[in-house]
């Protein structure tokens, strides 16, 4: 993580006594064996006014590790307990977010369906050119959130960065609906969105005065939508609700604005 950065937020790694490299990772072919959970955000880079913080790299390919992370999360996150026959619970200190429990055997299966993800493929990140009448993809940019995961965890940063970091309602359900074939059916895929969704839950819940948290809970309020009872369908336009209008940077303004004045910061 580059000097000068600092965390402001529940989330912060163990990191004492540990080399850099088994810290935080390396963007090398070396993350196959290192694993697939690695990065996580403790907050979101676009998010004007807010501290910036680089993405954490933690490996959760081993059961040991997965109980550390849990620990790492102790501010809003509930020391995972070990169950008999190996289960691990990863429980919100809030009991209306939930838990979710991983047994070995769900561990097993994200591991050996890791993939190369991109994990911020935003229409700001791709570039495309006019070729004989018709757009083409000419670069992706921004690669620094990439690695190799199970697919489950990019939808589900995708899900819990709408809002945030994504302010466009449209290319989310384009990307969940042109990516859905890659997200597999075990139900420990679910699972791993499920725990994404309880971590970003749980720290939303204890950070009352961050900016892009309240913004988020005012842009989902006003574009009408609402979490799947289905996990692997994401957020869905509530039933019977039209489509505001395109929600542009001077919405954006303005919704921070007042934000920043019913937490007094201005």
């Amino acid at each position: 993580m580059p000097t000068g950065e600092r965390w402001s937020t529940p989330l912060r790694p163990t990191t004492r006594g540990q080399p850099r490299s088994r810290r935080y990772g390396t963007r090398s072919a070396r993350m196959t064996s290192v694993g697939w959970w690695m990065l996580w955000f403790a907050q979101w880079r676009r998010c004007r006014k807010q501290t910036v913080a680089r993405l954490v790299v933690r490996s959760l390919a081993i059961l040991q590790t997965f109980k550390d992370f849990c620990a790492d999360c102790r501010c809003a996150i509930a020391r995972s307990p070990r169950l008999p026959g190996g289960d691990l619970v990863l429980s919100s200190m809030s009991a209306d977010i939930g838990q979710v429990t991983f047994r070995p055997s769900d561990l097993a299966d994200l591991n050996r369906h890791v993939v190369f993800c991109h994990n911020d493929l935003e229409p700001r990140n791709i570039f495309v050119r006019s070729v004989a009448g018709r757009c083409e993809v000419a670069a992706i940019i921004d690669w620094e959130m990439a690695g190799f995961y199970p697919f489950a965890y990019e939808a589900g940063v995708k899900d819990c960065v709408l809002g945030l970091s994504n302010l466009s309602f449209g290319w989310y359900s384009l990307f969940r609906e042109r990516t859905a074939h890659l997200l597999p059916g075990g139900e420990c895929h679910a699972k791993l969105m499920q725990a994404l969704g309880i971590i970003h839950d749980s720290e939303k819940k204890v950070m009352t005065g961050n900016v892009g948290m309240q913004l988020q809970t005012k842009w989902i309020a006003r574009e009408q939508v609402s979490k799947a009872s289905d996990i692997r369908r994401g957020w869905m336009r509530k039933e019977g609700c039209k489509a505001p209008q395109t929600f542009t940077k001077e919405d954006k303004d303005k919704l921070e604005l007042e934000v920043l004045k019913e937490l007094g910061y201005i």
